[in-house]
């Protein structure tokens, strides 16, 4: 019976893409407006493992994006995620501060928004214990509260 090798260098590239991660797979997304430093518009993503009831109470474990642009300004863009007031990324597994981890770096590609907002894009994001590549399409909630 011949033994099947596996290329230590394909291994690493499936470690790599999360190919056994035990990360849960984040398939529910969801979009709103939040309020800026200075009242600007800013768009929050979500994306969680589980269906996203509200944006304002995802579900545990989920990813929040922030992109400092009004939904109107994000087709075809793509966004680095930095330390600075640029968008941001955290993975969030509960609701205590030890329980958030920021994106160490990454990206954030928006794709397409339509004429109801839903935001179509992807996200490939490096966190401290997890790296988190996926497609998403968020439907659009409007938020309960204006800016300003």
């Amino acid at each position: 019976m011949e033994t099947m090798r596996i290329s230590p260098v394909l291994a690493l590239a499936a470690l790599g893409c999360g190919l056994f991660d035990s990360a849960p797979k984040l398939e529910h997304a969801v979009a709103t407006r939040l309020c800026g430093p200075v009242d600007q518009p800013v768009t929050s993503i979500m994306l969680a493992r589980d269906p996203i009831a509200s944006p304002f109470q995802p579900p545990f474990p989920h990813v929040s994006v922030v992109i400092m642009e009004s939904v109107g300004n994000l087709a075809g863009r793509t966004w680095d995620i930095t330390t600075d007031m640029g968008p941001g990324a955290w993975y969030v597994t509960g609701g205590g501060a030890n329980q958030r981890q920021a994106a160490l770096s990454g990206h954030v590609r928006v794709t397409s928004v339509d004429s109801a907002q839903r935001i179509r894009g992807a996200v490939e994001l490096r966190f401290p214990a997890r790296t988190v590549v996926t497609d998403f399409s968020a439907p659009w909630v409007e938020p309960f509260f204006l800016c300003g």
